[in-house]
């Protein structure tokens, strides 16, 4: 299990071509939010480079899996369709686009997001699920603490019950359960 703390920082609404809002799968402002290790120089409470890691190995383990259990993908139909919109992602994935688009975001050098540690969340649950395996949870899961868990952009995780506020930070680490 990789234990972070960051900040949340929001990027700003995305707006279409036409100047049209866009949303996300809630139907909320479409933003990023990225995973931020300092608000303060000197101020480091996140190895980005750990996150990285953490979640390209993931991947290549999902990947691993497919190629062990090709009917885990067939099965639930997203070996060549997409996934279920997971969370507030505005389109849905097929598993080899998530897989494609989240090593690419590290290797891109992108710092991490939270639609990036709440999709592995999300496949750490049903992989776990559909194997009668919980240790891959234990092996595999993202608790994340935001130092700044008021952040406006968060509250539409929050009114959907996606994490709680304990005291003044934010925990998640069974989201999916």
């Amino acid at each position: 299990m990789l234990k972070i703390k960051a900040y949340a920082n929001a990027q700003s609404v995305k707006y279409s071509s036409k100047n049209l809002m866009r949303l996300d799968g809630w139907g909320k402002p479409l933003q990023t939010i990225y995973l931020n290790e300092s608000r303060r120089r000197g101020d480091k409470i996140l190895n980005y480079q750990t996150v990285a890691d953490y979640q390209i190995d993931f991947m290549d383990m999902i990947n691993g899996v497919i190629k062990k259990y090709p009917g885990w993908a067939s099965k639930n139909n997203w070996g060549a369709t997409k996934m279920p919109k997971i969370y507030n992602d505005p389109v849905a994935y097929s598993i080899d686009d998530l897989i494609k688009e989240t090593k690419q975001h590290y290797i891109d050098r992108h710092d991490p997001t939270l639609s990036m540690l709440l999709r592995q969340n999300h496949l750490i649950r049903k992989l776990s699920k559909d194997l009668n395996d919980p240790s891959i949870i234990n092996s595999w899961d993202i608790d994340i603490t935001f130092k700044n868990p008021y952040e406006p952009a968060l509250q539409k995780f929050y009114d959907k019950n996606v994490f709680t506020v304990v005291a003044k930070t934010t925990a998640f680490s069974d989201l999916f359960s």
